[in-house]
């Protein structure tokens, strides 16, 4: 699809690619429709990233009931909920920065930085926000600076390719 024939004069498809894509191969894996998994996948990843929320707050606070109060208001806040209800363009990203933030604070900065290398396809906010995070991680923490490198040349390169229909058609 190259424009959006439903509006006037049509418009531009950039959309992130990155959740049609986890949908499409969790379908095409389970033999399900996409329309079920795009009910079924939002409150699983849900849940993931309310056990990586869990998992971070355990590891700053090193308290079980800080952790267990933190990620219970955040289960039961309004945007969590409206988050991870329907399919929407944000739960995948969330799930993945939270995913990357507690591999980092755990030190597993190979998955860390696999993880935020993924957020560059769902677009280039979600990956300059988890590239953030890391960035910082590596100016506090100078064991996880090479990763960082790598994290951020992959990254670059990637929003690069999946953008070049875009900028080859519509200039910057």
């Amino acid at each position: 699809i190259e424009h959006d024939p439903l509006s006037y004069s049509g418009r531009i498809v950039s959309f992130q690619q990155g959740t049609p894509i986890v949908i499409a191969a969790l379908s095409y894996i389970f033999n399900a429709e996409t329309s079920t998994i795009s009910k079924v996948l939002p409150p699983v990843i849900g849940l993931l990233s309310l056990l990586f929320f869990y998992l971070l707050t355990f590891k700053i606070y090193n308290n079980r009931k800080i952790a267990n109060l933190a990620s219970l208001l955040l289960a039961i806040s309004p945007p969590f909920l409206f988050t991870f209800y329907t399919a929407n363009p944000y739960f995948m990203p969330i799930m993945f920065t939270l995913l990357g933030l507690c591999l980092l604070f755990y030190r597993r900065f190979l998955f860390a930085s696999l993880s935020f290398i993924l957020l560059a396809f769902f677009g280039t906010v979600f990956s300059l926000i988890g590239l953030a995070l890391f960035m910082i991680n590596a100016i506090l923490r100078k064991d996880s600076k090479k990763y960082f490198l790598t994290s951020l040349a992959l990254s670059i390169v990637l929003l690069i390719a999946l953008n070049i229909p875009l900028l080859l058609s519509y200039g910057l």
